[in-house]
Order: structure tokens, then C-alpha cells, then sequence
């Protein structure tokens, strides 16, 4: 639901050459001992689209990634040195507050 609103908002659509990024960027995870030349993955990948399943969730991955990015860009990490008993408390408080 959440992707679905930023990407709405922030007009993250997924186009078909990034899906085809997606789905080739999968399959040399999954065949790590495979050295095939660029066409050949993209043909794999063309192929692997057809089953609309498996496009839908390729699709929903490549724009769970734009979201995620997006929302990565929009938080400011501010860095806090402290000391080790400080991070104890913190993390203490935290994890009362969570009980």
C-alpha cells in the first residue's frame, strides 16, 4: 500500500527495458556459473515475462526498489557518537517501549 501511494506520487513507473534489468539481474543470481553473452540474457528474460505471474512479480520488485530509493533519498541520517552505556539505555528504552 505504501509503495503503491510513492510510486503514485512520485511517478515511479517501472519501464520495460528496466524489467528486463530486473528479471536478467535475477537470473544471473540464480545461474552464478553461467556465462552467457548480453542477448542471450535478454532472451531468457524476454522469455521469462511471458508467464504473467512471474512478470507481475518482477514488476512489483522493480518498483519496490524505485520506492525503496526514493525514500532512501528523502532521509536525512544524522550521525551521533555515543558511549557503549548510552547505546545500552537507548537500546533498553526502546525495547521497553516495544513490550
Amino acid at each position: 500500500m505504501v509503495r503503491d501511494k510513492i510510486a503514485q506520487e512520485q511517478q515511479l513507473n517501472v519501464t520495460y527495458d528496466e524489467l528486463i534489468e530486473a528479471v536478467i539481474e535475477d537470473l544471473k543470481m540464480q545461474y552464478q556459473g553461467f556465462q552467457l553473452p548480453d542477448e542471450a540474457w535478454k532472451d531468457l528474460a524476454k522469455r521469462g515475462l511471458d508467464n504473467q505471474e512471474k512478470a507481475m512479480h518482477y514488476y512489483v520488485e522493480a518498483q519496490n526498489k524505485k520506492a525503496l530509493a526514493w525514500l532512501t533519498g528523502q532521509i536525512e541520517l544524522k550521525e551521533e557518537v555515543i558511549s557503549l552505556d548510552d547505546f545500552r539505555e537507548k537500546v533498553r528504552k526502546i525495547n521497553e517501549h516495544n513490550h
